[in-house]
């Protein structure tokens, strides 16, 4: 009798367990967009973030754009503080941290 009480305990902390585990909140990534305006008519800027992932900038715009808009380098990520560093040809050059947010959207205007 004790051998079976102790199995259905076991069995029951290994289903709560298990529930528990089912429960977790997948954690949604964010974004951040990076452009750049007309004004600084700079060309194509290269954008290189802190975990290796890379992208360009290939427009200009007149305005801040949504995110993912095309002609710029959106970086989609886990909630967290990434730094970035940012060039183009003429020698220009920029360098900071963004913080994105679960769900969030975030731009950044490079300029000169």
């Amino acid at each position: 009798m004790k051998k079976i009480i102790i199995l259905f305990a076991c069995l029951l902390i290994i289903g709560n367990v298990a529930i528990l585990n089912s429960c977790k909140k997948k954690v949604e990534k964010g974004q951040v967009t990076f452009w750049n305006d007309t004004l600084s008519q700079l060309g194509v800027v290269t954008v290189l973030m802190s975990d290796g992932t890379s992208g360009n900038i290939t427009v200009d715009n007149a305005t801040a754009p949504a995110c993912g808009a095309s002609g710029c380098f959106t970086f989609s990520a886990l909630p967290d503080t990434y730094t970035y560093k940012a060039s183009d040809a003429a020698g220009h050059s920029w360098s900071g941290s963004v913080t994105i947010t679960e769900g969030g959207c975030k731009t950044v205007r490079l300029y000169k």
